[in-house]
């Protein structure tokens, strides 16, 4: 053990060496990445702005729910022309040679065009939830 140590201590004598110190500083530029965030948060604000223009616009535009009108105005179109008819009967009048038939389909032609913007309003409504 003790040839050990001494091998040891000649394969590693050092002699004493005084390292020299030197000031290293640490310096990272934020700029570049602060200005991209900048923009980024510009960018979000304006489209912020437009979304919530837009929202508010379309919650005004969805409301009130029209969905009860297209069988409201049916039923009612529906009771008118039954009703004419039966008094056009009475009188031996063919209904369909009646200007009142002719606006009779121009009323079905507004319902169905009612109905296709009512289907349209929720299908729309239905896609932004």
């Amino acid at each position: 053990m003790n040839t050990q140590r001494e091998v040891f201590n000649k394969l590693f004598k050092e002699e004493k060496t005084e390292l020299a110190t030197q000031k290293i500083e640490l310096a990272m530029d934020f700029n570049s990445i602060l200005k991209d965030l900048n923009k980024d948060v510009d960018a979000t604000n304006k489209q912020q702005a437009i979304i919530s223009k837009h929202a508010k616009a379309f919650i005004q535009a969805k409301n009130p729910d029209r969905s009860g009108r297209v069988k409201f105005q049916s039923g009612r179109v529906k009771a008118f022309y039954k009703d004419f008819s039966k008094k056009a009967a009475e009188l031996g009048i063919k209904v369909e040679s009646t200007m009142f038939y002719k606006e009779y389909q121009q009323a079905l032609n507004l319902i169905s065009q009612l109905e296709d913007n009512v289907g349209e309003i929720k299908s729309i409504v239905k896609s932004v939830k």
